[in-house]
């Protein structure tokens, strides 16, 4: 059986306080384990619409070069010598 093909449901105290040592920590490691999996899914969906974002933002900004948009030049700093 697949660690993903168990539900891990809630149990009253008494059912809890019956199980042992391992079968608790058994418990524990699977819903954590599940969680994990649908945190790397979530994870996975966000990094997909990132990407799409990005190739959005460098196609805008490819096409605003090619059209002749730049920015102003940054004024450039006036560094005072320091006499020593």
């Amino acid at each position: 059986m697949d660690v993903l093909d168990y539900v891990v449901v809630p149990l009253e105290e008494k059912q809890e306080n019956k199980l042992t040592l391992s079968q608790k920590h058994l418990r524990q490691c699977i819903k954590q384990y599940q969680q994990t999996i649908e945190e790397i899914k979530t994870s996975e969906t966000d990094l997909v619409d990132k990407k799409v974002m990005a190739t959005k933002l460098q196609g805008v900004i490819e096409y605003l070069q090619q059209i002749g948009t730049t920015l102003p030049e940054p004024p450039k700093s006036k560094k005072k010598k320091l006499d020593t």
